[in-house]
């Protein structure tokens, strides 16, 4: 396969599973929005072999606004997990 990946994974009892598999991150899409430049087209003319000078992108500028994309991580699809994330989440499955 050649192009975008995104894979998410969880471990629980040692097993492990997948959550989401083989499609375009949505950040890029978010990234798009943000700048204002079809990335989502780029990344796919770059994966279908076309060298990165060939795609005119436009020249980088500083932003104009300020952009966020919140994590939206599955706790639901896990009973019992404790839905955090980060150094805290050690500190209370303590």
């Amino acid at each position: 396969m050649v192009g975008l990946l995104n894979v998410q994974l969880a471990v629980v009892d040692e097993e492990v599973f997948v959550l989401e598999s083989t499609r375009v991150p949505r950040a890029l899409s978010v990234a798009s929005k943000a700048t204002g430049v079809n990335l989502v087209a780029a990344a796919c003319r770059l994966a279908a072999g076309e060298r990165l000078a060939d795609l005119a992108l436009p020249a980088e500028r500083p932003p104009r606004q300020v952009s966020v994309k919140a994590a939206v991580l599955p706790f639901a699809r896990f009973p019992g997990a404790i839905p955090c994330s980060g150094r805290r989440c050690a500190r209370r499955a303590r």
